[in-house]
């Protein structure tokens, strides 16, 4: 493309003025016939006469080619004859030259003997003349054109489209077998332009032979270690390890109900026997303390079934919630007042913070205040005698939602970092606090449910001066899904 751009550029450098110098020469010709005819007229004429408007019209209607004139006085047209098109500039143009107004009109300027004419030609004649030439022009154009395109495209397809198509049907070929590319690499390179392309193009395919051979070892390596995997992934697969801990955990929860229902069945079993022992003796006051003791035992012992019938119904959604508007404070002062006994056999003091500007909440009584027992029990249980246990009761905002936030902090043994979270599965019990503490496991995991229900958290911490920290949020009104939820 280049090659046929220098040569249309050159034919043009070469063509075009070589028409301008032929349009030139016969405008030269037509305006010297014109002169003739005006040098004729002013030979007829006096002596250093000018030609008057009768003799210019005269001249205007001979065969010299002339169709207009003006004459110009001090530098103004002083008249204009022949057509009456607006030929004529107003004024006498500095510099007077000749110049075509159309493909038919021809105009020149004179100035002889102090007599200053604009002269129009009629150049129509012209036309077929030029015209012919610039066919002739065209013709050549298209010729040289012609021959440039023949030799260009076959210089093309020798020297491009020959390397391409032998590199396609290369391409071609290794697609339909690309596991050996080295069977396309091209053996003969031509001496051109392309050489270096397929010079790099038989680069490439040796490195590609290479990498497919790394590509295969390194597929045969991941199939050789996820064959290993899908082996040991039998041998250990995540339903194993579930299998072990709820075995674990199941052997765990019967040795502690073994022991939980057991110890108060023989003592309702004891007692119930000395009862009825004492009863044939007359001694009612000792009668009186057995079947105390049986009472309590039995207790016990329901309060244990209880936590395993509240967390089966929890499990199965069938929990009807009761909310109403209560007060978070009051809630605290009667759970403290019903373990009273405890705080006093243990010489402990129970101290509620921040108890003024707590604002109402929508909650079921009930399970929050079995709840509150839970923690505030465990609290009284783990820490030593003498101690001071508070709860801080403040108010608190969880994105758009706001709340209530109660903690509970006790100065007890603590809960290992660890089992922050896992004290809240079922039947799980803290390390520190699992041997000889009694209990099944159970009051956590069910505190959290009855606490995710109502729409909020609880969450264990350790205290850096020693103890844990059970902190619990509500929102102050519950969802239309919490208001009277009945899950079943």
């Amino acid at each position: 493309m280049a090659v046929f751009a220098g040569i249309m550029v050159i034919e043009a450098i070469i063509l075009v003025p070589s028409y301008y110098r032929f349009e030139t020469t016969w405008l030269q010709t037509l305006e010297q016939k014109a002169l003739t005819g005006y040098h004729s007229m002013k030979q007829s004429a006096e002596a250093g006469e000018v030609l008057g408007q009768e003799q210019l019209q005269n001249l205007i209607e001979t065969d010299a080619g002339i169709v207009a004139i003006a004459r110009y006085r001090s530098g103004s047209a002083e008249f204009t004859l022949g057509e009456s098109e607006d030929y004529w500039p107003e004024h006498w143009p500095t510099r007077a030259g000749s110049k075509l107004l159309s493909r038919e009109r021809y105009q020149t300027f004179w100035e002889e003997e102090g007599d200053k004419l604009a002269v129009v030609l009629d150049s129509s004649e012209l036309q077929p003349e030029l015209n012919a030439y610039v066919m002739r022009i065209l013709g050549l154009v298209i010729i040289i054109a012609g021959f440039v395109t023949l030799v260009t495209s076959l210089s093309l397809r020798y020297l491009v489209f020959g390397p391409i198509l032998l590199l396609r049907s290369k391409l071609e070929a290794e697609s339909q077998d690309p596991l050996n590319p080295r069977r396309y690499i091209i053996d003969k390179i031509p001496n051109h332009e392309l050489g270096d392309i397929i010079t790099r193009f038989n680069q490439l395919q040796g490195i590609l032979h290479d990498n497919i051979v790394k590509i295969e070892q390194q597929r045969e390596r991941l199939e050789q270690a996820n064959r290993q995997l899908r082996i040991e992934n039998c041998e250990r697969t995540a339903a194993m390890y579930e299998a072990e801990r709820a075995n674990r955990l199941k052997s765990e929860f019967l040795h502690n109900m073994s022991h939980e229902l057991r110890t108060p069945m023989h003592a309702i079993l004891s007692f119930s026997e000395l009862g009825g022992m004492e009863t044939d003796d007359g001694e009612r006051e000792s009668l009186k303390e057995y079947f105390t003791l049986i009472n309590t035992s039995g207790q016990q012992l329901l309060g244990l079934l209880n936590d395993l019938l509240d967390l089966s119904k929890l499990e199965a959604g069938k929990v009807d919630y009761q909310m109403a508007e209560e007060n978070p404070v009051q809630l605290v002062k009667d759970v403290m007042h019903q373990l009273s006994p405890l705080l006093t056999e243990k010489q402990q003091k129970l101290d509620i913070l921040n108890d003024q500007s707590v604002p109402m909440i929508s909650c079921d009584k009930v399970r929050i205040r079995q709840v509150l027992t839970n923690l505030m029990g465990n609290a009284i249980k783990f820490s030593p005698d003498g101690s001071t246990i508070a709860v801080e009761l403040e108010c608190e905002k969880q994105g758009s939602e706001e709340g209530i936030t109660l903690k509970l902090k006790d100065q007890g043994v603590g809960i290992p970092e660890d089992e922050l979270e896992a004290i809240f599965d079922k039947f799980t019990q803290s390390s520190k606090n699992a041997s000889g503490s009694g209990g099944t496991g159970l009051g956590l995991a069910i505190s959290r449910e009855i606490i995710n229900d109502h729409g909020g958290s609880v969450h264990a911490t350790n205290r850096r001066s020693g103890g844990a920290c059970f902190r619990i949020w509500l929102p102050l009104k519950q969802d239309e899904s919490y208001r009277s939820k009945v899950l079943d």
